[in-house]
């Protein structure tokens, strides 16, 4: 270090005008991206998008006739891709049976908005699509603050719920009367949320539109607790009772997503990694009757999936009723913006019969 200084320090003066330039240059050009007016077609604006979709015929790679696993009916799934950057991250997924449009959130603080296509019961695209930035109570894009990890998401009449991790926040957007233009308002939270792990905290928020349960907002850490497998904690927000209750976990699997379904059970997608197991996701399904202050909910097995199927970083969950009324399961992946993954949507139909 000292040779160095002592170099700096005998530095010819054009060499040390040259450096002090270059910083000058340097920092005017930070000043004036900073100072750049947004306009509606920039990186930060609300902008349309042409979603490519590659058609998943087979959950299982080596059975491709394979449809049945468990209570669960394999329907269709796509590989999606788009050519615009905030493509990618989609860590929730609802839909909204009022304008017909899906919506998704990704853990940069955007929104993914759009029309999915199906046909004879299969996914078969995504059209319609937008994405525009999620914006805080302020106004400004939540992507350029500490609340950018937008994690979970829950819609009713209108009304959108996003769970935000490292910040331990729930924001309530009115999308309804607003669009993606709605700003976030905060939702009030138990004290004991905010001392959540940084990167394991606000991975789920689900809202009971029917059932036991209803009128219910529940939010759902992912690993709330340090252990391989401590039950995780969870938060009744909105409803009758509020307070906090455990969800048990095992296996290492961790909590991604929650949803209810349209008869009011209460459905957690889970997901596990190894660097040498890979990925596995696991769905199961809880009584909505077991949701009160201090209880320990758990519930039954629906189906494990891992390598040599389709999957990938599976972290969204919806639940709806398609015109037939059958109970369908709509799956999205989070590629973690990683060339090594996919944003994967897949569908399941709950065997009721």
């Amino acid at each position: 270090m000292k040779a160095v200084r002592a170099l700096s320090e005998g530095m010819h003066p054009v060499f040390r005008r040259w450096r002090l330039r270059k910083r000058f240059i340097f920092t005017l050009t930070l000043a004036l991206i900073a100072l750049a007016p947004a306009r509606a077609d920039d990186e930060w604006g609300r902008r349309r998008i042409v979603v490519d979709a590659t058609p998943l015929d087979a959950l299982e790679i080596a059975a491709p006739t394979r449809t049945i696993f468990g209570p669960l009916e394999y329907r269709g799934g796509l590989a999606l891709r788009a050519e615009a950057p905030r493509f990618g991250g989609f860590s929730a997924l609802a839909f909204d049976p009022a304008s017909g449009y899906w919506m998704s959130v990704s853990d940069h603080g955007w929104w993914l908005r759009a029309k999915l296509v199906t046909k004879e019961g299969k996914p078969v695209g995504l059209v319609d699509a937008e994405m525009a930035p999620v914006l805080g109570p302020d106004g400004k894009p939540v992507g350029r603050t500490k609340r950018f990890d937008t994690e979970s998401l829950t819609m009713h009449d209108g009304i959108a719920w996003v769970g935000i991790e490292r910040a331990h926040d729930v924001l309530r957007f009115d999308v309804g009367r607003e669009g993606l233009a709605a700003r976030g308002q905060i939702v009030p939270l138990p004290a004991e949320a905010k001392k959540l792990p940084s990167n394991q905290s606000l991975e789920a928020v689900c809202y009971a539109a029917h059932g036991p349960a209803r009128g219910t907002l529940i939010a759902i850490a992912e690993r709330a607790r340090k252990g391989e497998n401590l039950p995780t904690r969870g938060f009744i927000i909105l409803g009758a009772q509020k307070g906090a209750f455990d969800l048990k976990r095992r296996d290492d699997f961790d909590i991604t997503d929650c949803a209810f379904a349209p008869n009011g059970d209460l459905f957690v997608l889970e997901r596990r990694f190894g660097w040498f197991s890979g990925l596995a996701m696991r769905l199961r399904k809880i009584d909505p009757r077991t949701i009160k202050p201090d209880a320990t909910l758990d519930g039954v097995v629906l189906m494990e999936a891992g390598p040599g199927t389709v999957i990938d970083n599976m972290e969204g969950l919806a639940i709806t009723k398609n015109e037939k009324g059958e109970t369908i399961l709509t799956l999205i992946s989070d590629d973690n913006f990683s060339m090594l993954q996919r944003t994967v949507l897949l569908q399941f139909r709950l065997r009721e019969d």
